[in-house]
């Protein structure tokens, strides 16, 4: 099941589970917001040519559909508890000329004094993209099993290249669970147009 793969491999594909033409809508919607960032920010606000920024709870980028999901509210009531709580909406956007960023986690292990600990996961994201996501327009990228490696160790090895990236090639309406311990990055955007990645 999914949540034994997102408690093993720190991560969990659900292909084409939300609506794609939700998605679609929402990438044109986006794009104007993307401009306005472009024309304020020209550098990137998280490396060159590519940006991050909160999304509204509402409208035109919050749909049910992608925040009231039976399917995806088990598996992350299931790792997490049932008093977790939402607590971002936002994106990552490579735009065409985007190098790879940073790896990285979302969080640091809970006790640094004990790396060795395995602690359960306390984070975990929901992703999805408003774009299918190929070979050249940045897909994202992870090490698999990395969220239960001591972190700083880990980061180390990825840098000197000593662990392998997996690279999604996500489909516009497929989901996406991660670990929020899991090293990841974005990649380069080697294609004409942002990927917009939620």
């Amino acid at each position: 099941t999914c949540v034994e793969v997102v408690l093993e491999d720190g991560y969990c594909i659900l292909p084409k589970h939300f609506p794609r033409s939700l998605l679609e809508q929402c990438n044109e919607d986006f794009q104007p917001l993307l401009d306005d960032m472009v024309r304020c920010i020209p550098e990137g606000n998280r490396g060159a040519k590519r940006w991050a920024n909160g999304l509204a709870f509402g409208p035109p980028f919050y749909h049910t559909e992608f925040f009231n999901d039976d399917a995806v509210t088990e598996i992350m009531g299931r790792i997490l508890g049932e008093d977790m709580h939402i607590s971002y909406y936002g994106m990552d956007t490579p735009t065409p000329g985007a190098e790879d960023p940073g790896l990285h986690t979302e969080i640091p292990f809970l006790f640094p004094e004990d790396p060795d600990y395995r602690h359960p996961p306390t984070n975990l994201a929901v992703r999805f993209t408003f774009v299918d996501v190929t070979e050249d327009n940045g897909p994202f990228a992870v090490i698999p099993g990395s969220h239960h490696l001591p972190q700083e160790k880990t980061l180390e090895k990825a840098k000197a290249g000593e662990l392998t990236f997996t690279r999604l090639l996500l489909q516009c309406g497929d989901g996406l669970i991660v670990d929020g311990r899991a090293v990841h990055r974005g990649t380069a955007n080697r294609s004409n147009a942002p990927r917009p990645f939620a």
